[in-house]
């Protein structure tokens, strides 16, 4: 009998392949899957850090534009800690405040820091919400308890985006309408 010349590949040949193309597989894949999911943590944490960023931008751009009193200070009512809340006249004589009320920064039209009136949750999953005050020469007032010298305010909200804390920073400086 003669050698048999048969087609094919023998099992060593097959089980070889499938093994190199399982190293490539685990060696090409791995940085893809990766890259998928780094892809969709900073989506989700763009996403909430603009959603956050509106509402801070929201509440800075209304505390501009409060109401004046007659000695030119501005119209801010109520400034409280625990939960932190401050409440003010806005130019067109409506009453708003923004209280922290758990892990949500709600924006309410009436009422007092104890018991606002039509609240909406502006930003949720805040963990700090804190309001500094700071006088005309730049002093720290402690605890916002002399409301006539305010003339500017640091606010800092804390957010946690996943498990990661994000803080968010905005000052206002109220406007001096002397001479108006």
């Amino acid at each position: 009998m003669g050698l048999k010349t048969e087609k094919g590949f023998s099992m060593i040949e097959v089980i070889l392949v499938i093994v190199i193309l399982g190293i490539l597989a685990v060696v090409i894949g791995g940085p893809l899957i990766q890259g998928s999911l780094i892809w969709q943590k900073v989506s989700t944490r763009k996403d909430a850090t603009q959603f956050v960023r509106l509402g801070m931008d929201r509440m800075a751009r209304e505390l501009r534009n409060t109401q004046r009193l007659a000695n030119n200070t501005p119209n801010v009512a109520e400034v409280t800690t625990g939960p932190t809340c401050i409440r003010f006249t806005d130019i067109l004589g409506n009453t708003i405040l923004y209280k922290l009320n758990g892990t949500s920064l709600d924006r309410a039209t009436g009422g007092t820091c104890a018991s606002p009136t039509t609240a909406n949750s502006l930003v949720s999953n805040v963990t700090s919400f804190t309001i500094t005050c700071y006088s005309s020469a730049n002093a720290v007032i402690s605890s916002c308890s002399t409301l006539s010298t305010i003339r500017r305010l640091l606010l800092q909200l804390v957010v946690t985006v996943g498990v990661e804390a994000v803080e968010f920073d905005s000052q206002v400086t109220f406007r001096d309408l002397s001479g108006f």
